[in-house]
């Protein structure tokens, strides 16, 4: 690297609970992308169950472990927000998600959109099947075992997986105020929809760079979660109903 390029400040969020070999996992791949001296790497964890003790150290980004106190319900947005009050300064923060493996090349992907002008970079990748899910779990091979593999199909589950950069972090909030996440959301389901819903009204008034990245993670398989119906609908009435009250928000904040 030149000596005169700028190191860019990475935050890299991991909100999570339980799933500790998923963990191991995405630590491991996400040590080998870190191994570009163009980027400084910090990874937060924050978990209400995890035991940081058994986590270990990695050479190529600093582990800042974020405990929070156990809550009854898994709140997301909560892990997020807490994150974000604590983490130091940086360019841009990616929001991680526990059961992913990001690519070799995934801290240049993102900074080659950011240096295009981008603010708010959304991921897509591939979900992996069961048996290779397990082997890598186990064996953790080069990244090119699965890279090629027919064993995995497209995944787009866009709104979970974003980087904003600082000044699209600023921008949210001072449209929506603070936090960034809503924390009513509890369990699964909506609250990445929320803050897609956000960003998609200070881009349709010119005011947030957004683009799309494919190919660039591979989720690991697991079984699918026992989801509260009830506490579902919850989520979801909240967010229809808000889709409009953010709306207006941003019409009053940005005009038009």
């Amino acid at each position: 690297m030149d000596s005169a390029t700028p190191v860019k400040l990475v935050n890299l969020i991991i909100p999570k609970r339980d799933r500790h070999q998923s963990l191991l996992v995405c630590l491991h791949y996400l040590n080998l992308a870190c191994n570009d001296k163009r980027f400084k790497v910090t990874v937060y964890i924050v978990d209400d169950s995890v035991k940081f003790s058994t986590i270990g150290n990695y050479e190529n980004f600093n582990l800042v472990p974020l405990p929070y106190p156990n809550q009854s319900m898994f709140n997301k947005s909560r892990l997020i927000n807490y994150a974000l009050s604590h983490m130091g300064d940086c360019d841009w923060f990616s929001i991680i998600d526990v059961d992913m493996i990001y690519s070799d090349n995934f801290l240049d992907c993102i900074n080659k959109k950011i240096e295009l002008g981008c603010e708010y970079i959304v991921s897509h990748g591939y979900k992996l099947k069961k048996n290779i899910s397990e082997y890598i779990i186990s064996n953790k091979p080069s990244i090119e075992y699965f890279r090629g593999s027919a064993e995995k199909e497209e995944f787009r589950v866009g709104p979970s997986q974003i980087t904003l950069t600082k000044t699209a972090y600023s921008k949210l909030l001072s449209v929506f105020g603070t936090p960034l996440y809503d924390e009513f959301y509890e369990g699964w389901g909506a609250e990445d929809s929320d803050i897609s819903i956000k960003s998609m009204f200070l881009q349709n008034k010119h005011k947030l760079n957004k683009d799309q990245i494919y190919d660039i993670w591979y989720h690991l398989y697991h079984e699918s979660r026992n989801i509260d119906s009830a506490q579902y609908q919850k989520n979801y009435n909240h967010f229809r109903d808000h889709i409009k009250i953010n709306g207006i928000m941003a019409a009053q904040r940005l005009g038009g």
